[in-house]
């Protein structure tokens, strides 16, 4: 790839994003939408239907379809055997910084001319996952990273959004990046113009860089940061300031956790192992929110008060969930 790789500045009358403080100092602004936030629940678990012909895969969540092509290319050595290709949390990560720097340095709300470019050192992309550079963290995360910009490079979207009035609006077949690479060190993306434009009229939020640390052995902690993220957001525009906690019901977080079997997979005898466990374990390991079960009022349950609960009444519980104010 060719080109500077020193800051680049902004195009005329670009300005930055300006949003009101957010819980702390590590909340930025970030462009989002439907179709992010349903491509942020994509995993490589998700059922990926590939043509035999064209080698093109295609992935959906509700309205959005994911096609990926060249999949066998894109496929990694899974832990249980085989080959698995899509997001994994690395890959979501990834394309979350780039549009928080994308959010960075465009105006809200403008169409047209942007500067859709984006650049990220690699010694900050690995500070940012909380690993301490090495010559051999280096060498991994820069392999991890080429894996990455393939898949985004890779992917096409199509989507479906409703409108009020009942009108739907769709969204033709669309490339989410026109150029990747890794020069000097310095990580190159540039968005579509396509997607650039309907990031930039799509919403604000606030996003903890914290999440980009967070475990990937167990995936769902990235798929439950995220989420939590999008409600706490939700809340804070309900209320017009930071809530003091916010709620959003097991079902709802289960459903944004695609590696986490549906209570309809389970038996009532296994619930607690293959949901429960893996969804309380990725919520203790975010370590910029304090949680803990509610009923839908708020009202908080002590561990002695869910224990006591069946499988079916646990799914009806609440998680109430705050940002720690050193977040």
């Amino acid at each position: 790839m060719s080109g500077r790789t020193g800051k680049k500045q902004p195009a005329p009358g670009i300005v930055s994003v300006k949003l009101p403080p957010i819980g702390g100092a590590n909340m930025v602004p970030f462009l989002q939408g439907p179709l992010t936030n349903r491509l942020s629940a994509i995993s490589p678990k998700t059922e990926a239907l590939v043509d035999p012909v064209t080698n093109e895969a295609r992935l959906e969540n509700g309205a959005l379809s994911i096609f990926l092509e060249n999949y066998d290319q894109l496929a990694q050595p899974s832990r249980r055997g085989g080959r698995l290709a899509g997001y994994r949390t690395s890959t979501h990560k990834l394309l979350d910084l780039v549009v928080t720097r994308f959010t960075s340095q465009v105006r809200y709300g403008k169409t047209g001319e942007m500067n859709t470019r984006v650049e990220i050192s690699l010694e900050e992309w690995i500070s940012l996952l909380g690993k301490t550079s090495t010559p051999s963290t280096v060498k991994n995360v820069r392999r991890t990273v080429n894996e990455d910009l393939n898949i985004l490079y890779a992917t096409s979207l199509e989507w479906r959004e409703n409108a009020p009035g009942g009108q739907g609006k769709n969204f033709k077949k669309t490339r989410l990046v026109s150029q990747i690479g890794i020069e000097n060190s310095v990580i190159h993306v540039t968005l579509t113009h396509e997607i650039a434009e309907y990031l930039n009229t799509s919403f604000l939020m606030g996003y903890n860089l914290r999440l980009l640390g967070c475990p990937e052995r167990n995936p769902s902690t990235y798929h439950c940061g995220k989420k939590l993220l999008l409600q706490y957001n939700a809340a804070r525009r309900q209320a017009g300031e930071d809530p003091r906690f916010a709620l959003i019901s097991v079902k709802s977080l289960l459903e944004a956790c695609p590696d986490i079997p549906t209570p309809d997979q389970v038996d009532d005898a296994h619930y607690q192992r293959r949901i429960l466990q893996p969804l309380e374990g990725a919520l203790d390991s975010l370590d910029f929110i304090e949680w803990d079960y509610s009923n839908p009022r708020g009202a908080p349950l002590t561990r002695s008060q869910v224990d006591r609960l069946d499988f079916h009444q646990v799914m009806e519980l609440y998680v109430r969930f705050s940002l720690k104010e050193e977040a």
